[in-house]
């Protein structure tokens, strides 16, 4: 499953969280903005974290991208998302958190309602 240009990027960095992505990735299937793609930065974590994700890329349910790189710290996991990145809105989401339900449904009405033209001067939504 590959979006080409979608709206969201929904962006997750990870270190030793196998334990808990479980719960962000099953928020994600309940979103009914179905116009993201998930990329989790796995700054060198020696858990599980790269079956656990496997296993959801195996499910083909959401666009998931997952890159490994050697413990740099979660500022270089940031960084290295945007090498990947190919939506228009870049969303971070902690490893430990959840999105609530509707929440990029909401985030794609508030973008909507900026003009066009005027969304080059907004840095962010909240």
């Amino acid at each position: 499953m590959d979006i080409k240009n979608p709206l969201f990027t929904v962006f997750t960095p990870t270190y030793q969280r196998a334990h808990t992505l479980k719960r962000l990735y099953e928020s994600l299937l309940r979103q009914k903005e179905k116009d993201f793609e998930w990329i989790i930065v796995d700054d060198g974590s020696t858990d599980n974290t790269k079956e656990v994700v496997d296993n959801f890329i195996s499910q083909a349910k959401i666009n998931i991208k997952y890159v490994f790189q050697e413990n740099a710290g979660k500022h270089t996991a940031h960084n290295e998302a945007l090498n990947h990145t190919n939506g228009d809105l870049f969303l971070v989401v902690d490893s430990d958190d959840e999105l609530t339900d509707g929440c990029l449904k909401n985030f794609k009405k508030i973008w909507e309602q900026i003009l066009p033209h005027e969304r080059k001067f907004y840095a962010g939504i909240i």
